[in-house]
């Protein structure tokens, strides 16, 4: 017989869920501007804050329609970059702007170029985290 308890997990705290309009004031808020990006891919795409800071321009897709997540980091005694199984999530069209005005005026043109939405740890390419 299976432990049922390995299965569940104490909450520390509940999740708060926010309504689609709390979601645009904290995304309209927050400063500095280039973490709206985080906010709104975050919530309308589903993603893990690892997934979420380990993306690069190459993962956005054409207008900004989708996002492809293969990559997550974590922080765990540094910065280690692992894989994920790969999602697509489509994004509304209510946030595609946003994330277009982003990619242009807050990311590099190269593909692998990282979306600068990490506020704990600046990466290069390679994948190492420099302090």
């Amino acid at each position: 017989m299976r432990d049922q308890t390995a299965m569940s997990t104490n909450r520390k705290r509940e999740p708060v869920l926010l309504s689609v309009t709390e979601l645009a004031a904290v995304a309209d808020a927050i400063r500095p501007q280039r973490l709206k990006a985080l906010v709104l891919l975050s919530a309308w795409g589903a993603l893990r804050f690892g997934e979420a800071t380990e993306l690069r321009r190459k993962d956005i897709g054409e207008g900004a329609e989708s996002v492809t997540v293969s990559r997550g980091v974590t922080h765990r005694n540094g910065c280690n970059i692992g894989t994920t199984s790969q999602t697509d999530p489509v994004l509304p069209p209510h946030i595609r702007g946003d994330i277009q005005h982003h990619l242009d005026s807050f990311v590099a043109g190269d593909p692998d170029a990282l979306l600068p939405i990490d506020t704990r740890c600046v990466r290069s390419p390679g994948s190492e985290c420099l302090s």
